[in-house]
């Protein structure tokens, strides 16, 4: 179905609405909410480097031994 009506008001609503725009009423359509882990070599790479002249810094300013 092209172009689907609220079940409630019965007004014509677009494929994609989740809320009709009359009557408020939900539409039954579904939103993907989709959390993608970044698992990415250079991050592993970059979190490393950063930790290494954090040590370099303190171990340069006293801080460390």
């Amino acid at each position: 179905m092209l172009f689907p009506r609220c079940k409630t008001c019965s007004k014509q609503l677009n494929a994609t609405a989740r809320i009709c725009p009359r009557c408020g009423a939900l539409t039954g359509v579904n939103t993907r909410t989709e959390v993608r882990a970044v698992n990415h070599p250079l991050t592993f790479a970059a979190a490393t480097v950063v930790v290494f002249f954090t040590l370099v810094l303190l171990r340069w300013l006293g801080s460390l031994p």
